[in-house]
């Protein structure tokens, strides 16, 4: 029986035909696994997150393209959830990482069936390992943790014998029709005019430029040093910025240098919930959409200038961020080429969001206790900036391996910090006299390789 059926968000119909296109590609799989150790009742994790499914529509849902020219979703009104429970306590050989490979690989078909799945595996000594897949054509990373939450009630709920009192249930299709009432006109108008004149294609140096390369996902962190991140705190404070605007004119500015112009662009995800929608912030779906950062630097702009000019240019392009990129691109002379990587500030830290609600249920005097968490996700670019703010301010390179290699990554690291140091320490300086050489470096550069002497 079919519950309901409506039109894709503009992300939603990027997604979904990259998947018609290439339906065996691991992008935009989703993988989130965490280890919880415990006594649990595995017949009541099942009905939990049964419960789950029947909960939220989303989990229901498969994609068409059969009914006109559109694609629609479609949610069943009853449906089984994808659960598996399986012993791995004493196989020989037997590796987490391993399984999680093949259950990446076993992908998911759009157009049947549920996107999500929950594997759990018995490690033994009472240790669990809770294996979350799904579809990024499903939701965005703030819906893991509403759900792992809502997951976690259910549990103790079944345990208890006591319903959980959870919150009214807004469904994803209520966004769907806000979408139907933005004005498209206004905001394509709008890219135009914020991309009007833009030539260059700003890339990441790579190690290997050769085309269809095959992914091989690998992922380097680094934090700022306390100092930094003090410092950081007070110049976003000061200036009544977000840190998201800071990291994306320190990039901008690294990007200027290694493209040599003063004008670039590089993607990146907004949260995209509209607070006209109501109950916006519980509804489980997909809200974000990739959008292009353009940084444009004026020769005689300084370090705070440019932070205010980022800043405004976000306020006013926040009613402008549900256009379909793909539309964006087609609009612009670059095409699909106007951005060659994206960096994502990321505040939804899973692994804290599934200890607080351990917390807040009584997880803890359940006898279970977070061990360990890990996120898998795979884009469609060789290379991400992804930056997880906190105590501890993270920055990750999510990458393409045979694209990057290791001494590439460490370079960018590097020149990375030494902008945003720059920057944090001088913001009235001249954005032009930010270097992201180091002084051996730069001697190499004008003394070794612009040493053009002959006999």
């Amino acid at each position: 029986m079919i519950e309901n059926v409506y039109p894709l968000s503009p992300l939603q119909e990027g997604i979904y035909h990259h998947w018609l296109m290439a339906p065996e590609a691991p992008v935009y799989f989703d993988q989130m696994s965490y280890v919880m150790q415990g006594q649990l009742d595995l017949s009541k994790i099942e009905a939990a997150y049964q419960k789950l499914v029947a909960r939220h529509a989303i989990l229901r849902t498969f994609f068409t393209q059969e009914f006109g020219d559109k694609a629609l979703q479609v949610v069943r009104a009853d449906i089984t959830g994808d659960f598996l429970y399986e012993d791995c306590a004493g196989i020989e050989g037997f590796s987490t990482e391993a399984y999680k490979a093949k259950d990446r690989a076993k992908g998911f078909n759009l157009e049947s069936g549920s996107q999500m799945r929950l594997t759990v595996l018995g490690l033994g000594n009472d240790t669990y390992e809770f294996i979350w897949s799904f579809h990024h054509i499903l939701m965005d990373g703030w819906c893991v943790g509403i759900l792992v939450g809502e997951f976690f009630q259910f549990y103790m709920g079944l345990l208890s014998g006591v319903e959980p009192m959870l919150g009214r249930v807004y469904p994803y299709a209520s966004y769907i029709e806000w979408l139907g009432t933005v004005d498209q006109q206004e905001s394509s108008d709008y890219w135009k005019k914020y991309l009007e004149g833009y030539e260059p294609v700003a890339n990441v140096p790579k190690t290997n430029e050769m085309p269809g390369l095959s992914y091989d996902l690998k992922e380097e962190s680094f934090a700022l040093d306390a100092n930094s991140r003090e410092a950081l705190l007070a110049l976003c404070a000061q200036m009544g910025i977000t840190e998201n605007t800071f990291m994306q004119a320190a990039w901008g500015i690294l990007l200027s240098r290694y493209n040599n112009t003063n004008d670039v662009v590089f993607g990146t995800v907004v949260s995209g919930r509209p607070a006209e929608v109501e109950g916006v912030e519980g509804i489980i779906g997909l809200f974000i959409n990739t959008i292009p950062v353009r940084v444009n630097i004026d020769d005689a702009a300084t370090g705070r200038q440019l932070l205010q000019n980022l800043h405004q240019a976000s306020i006013e392009g926040t009613s402008h961020h549900y256009t379909q990129l793909a539309q964006i691109q087609a609009e612009n002379a670059a095409g699909q080429e106007l951005m060659s990587h994206i960096l994502v500030f990321e505040n939804y830290p899973v692994q804290k969001m599934i200890a607080q609600d351990m917390e807040a249920h009584q997880g803890e005097q359940q006898g279970l206790s977070l061990l360990a968490s890990q996120n898998f996700e795979q884009t469609s670019y060789d290379f991400n900036v992804i930056v997880v703010p906190g105590d501890e301010f993270v920055i990750r390179f999510s990458h393409n391996a045979n694209a990057h290699g290791t001494e590439n990554i460490a370079m960018i690291k590097k020149q990375f910090l030494k902008v945003i140091g720059q920057l944090l320490q001088q913001p009235d300086g001249l954005v032009n006299d930010i270097t992201y050489l180091d002084e051996a470096e730069a001697q190499l550069i004008l003394n070794v390789f612009n040493n053009t002497k002959a006999p």
